[in-house]
């Protein structure tokens, strides 16, 4: 069974493990993660299964009016489990009062992650050239109100 928790340090060694599998060289060092893992406004939650441990981890910075996730990373023999539901579902139930928005950039090649928001009620709102590799970025947002989708 999986359960969302807020990452601890002794957490960190596995969460860098998934992101050197999933980003190769652009992979945050461990330096790196317990710094934002310490960070003022940024929290790094994971999925916790307990025959597997952590299968997955979410970084995200709340602001007054928005939530930005920067990183929603599975570990990939874990996909198509719904463990990035359950960390969108999650954030979701952090929207209240005039923090209304869930942001997340993604690569223009990285069909599966916007098939993945779409199905989750983001839209894609705006578009931003030269991100990682040089690929044009996504700008994806949830909203509870409807948000003007980019055509």
């Amino acid at each position: 069974m999986n359960y969302i928790r807020w990452a601890t340090e002794k957490d960190i060694p596995k969460i860098a493990d998934i992101e050197n599998t999933v980003y190769g060289v652009y992979a945050l060092e461990i330096s790196d993660l317990n710094k934002i893992r310490k960070g003022k406004n940024t929290t790094i939650i994971v999925c916790d299964n307990n025959n597997r441990g952590i299968n997955g981890y979410c970084i995200y910075n709340v602001t007054d009016t928005k939530i930005y996730i920067f990183r929603l990373v599975i570990d990939p023999v874990c996909y198509q489990n719904g463990i990035g539901t359950e960390f969108i579902l999650k954030i979701k139930d952090k929207l209240k009062g005039p923090r209304n928005i869930i942001e997340m950039d993604v690569d223009d090649d990285n069909l599966v992650a916007h098939l993945f928001l779409k199905n989750h009620g983001f839209k894609a709102t705006q578009i931003l050239a030269g991100g990682v590799d040089e690929n044009d970025l996504y700008v994806f947002q949830y909203e509870g109100n409807v948000l003007s989708e980019l055509t």
